[in-house]
């Protein structure tokens, strides 16, 4: 998700999830990734 708040800065979370599981496998060894990442963006105008 990203949010201008003005014209040239916004701001952005993300919920990344990543699951990694083999059929053959039961599901307790599925390796399972959680991260939560925020920021903020400045746009630059390259061809003004």
């Amino acid at each position: 998700m990203e949010w201008a708040f003005l014209p040239k800065w916004s701001a952005k979370a993300e919920y990344p999830h990543t699951e990694f599981k083999h059929d053959d496998l039961p599901d307790w060894t599925a390796a399972k990734f959680h991260s939560f990442r925020v920021g903020v963006n400045c746009h630059f105008d390259l061809f003004r």
